[in-house]
């Protein structure tokens, strides 16, 4: 499983006033997060998504998620409070002996960054 979460400079998902991190799908960002959905067998959303969709999604039972593998993009703004992200939670995961990271890429003209990490089992 893939996780992809997407954060600001400041390692927050949403700002004081719970707005967001959307960044833009533009340029070369748009074309990888495009990709990365045709290679997917299932996409889970979590958060905000769910909520205000709450209506529409059909039941699923509770299971614990094991991540092979964390997407980390990263967008050129400072939230300056807020939620802190789901990245928190996978920094115990990248510091487990055999965690690697798996690359980094710089989308210029989208002003993102994506990291890619491998995760050691548990």
């Amino acid at each position: 499983m893939i996780v992809t979460d997407i954060v600001s400079l400041d390692g927050h998902y949403d700002g004081r006033a719970r707005k967001v991190v959307a960044p833009g799908l533009d340029g070369l960002f748009a074309a990888d997060c495009a990709g990365r959905l045709r290679t997917a067998d299932t996409l889970l959303v979590g958060g905000t998504p769910v909520v205000l969709g709450s209506g529409c999604w059909p039941p699923v039972a509770d299971k614990a998620v094991v991540a092979d593998e964390l997407h980390l993009v990263i967008a050129s703004l400072v939230l300056g409070g807020g939620t802190r992200s789901l990245s928190e939670w996978f920094s115990a995961s990248l510091g487990r002996p055999g965690t690697r990271t798996l690359g980094a890429r710089i989308f210029e003209d989208s002003e993102k960054a994506l990291i890619t990490s491998a995760l050691a089992a548990a």
